[in-house]
């Protein structure tokens, strides 16, 4: 029995030293890609909040600036639909001109259109502030 043991015991060790192997690096690309996957969404996560909070300073921006002289230049003092969507393109491009490439980009790989999530947080941004911007 005992040549038995030290025939089969260098096999025997092989095959779990492969096996104990494989099992490590099926839990390591685990752990990096869950790691990855957790880098990412914090990436993403820093994005939206840049994103709403330079839409948040446009919005005060164009609040203290483009809505006064408009409605100064009004007979109403109210603006037009047309004047609202104007101002809203006005406060989009100022956003994604504020964010920068970088953050422009990753919203266009994330997103099927880039000027809706832009406008989403433009409209989040009026609404919390209540101000004038349409």
């Amino acid at each position: 029995m005992s040549e038995l043991w030290q025939s089969l015991y260098p096999m025997l060790l092989e095959v779990a030293l492969t096996a104990l192997v494989a099992v490590l690096g099926t839990v390591a690309t685990w752990a990096v890609n869950s790691l990855r996957k957790k880098l990412d969404g914090d990436a993403w996560d820093g994005v939206l909040g840049r994103m709403q909070l330079v839409a948040d300073t446009v919005v005060v921006e164009l609040e203290k600036t483009i809505v006064p002289e408009l409605k100064e230049s009004l007979a109403d003092g109210k603006l037009t639909p047309t004047e609202i969507e104007k101002l809203r393109d006005v406060a989009i491009n100022r956003v994604a001109f504020y964010l920068g490439g970088a953050d422009m980009g990753e919203i266009h790989r994330r997103t099927n259109n880039a000027r809706k999530v832009l406008g989403a947080a433009v409209e989040a941004a009026h609404t919390d502030r209540k101000g004038d911007l349409p």
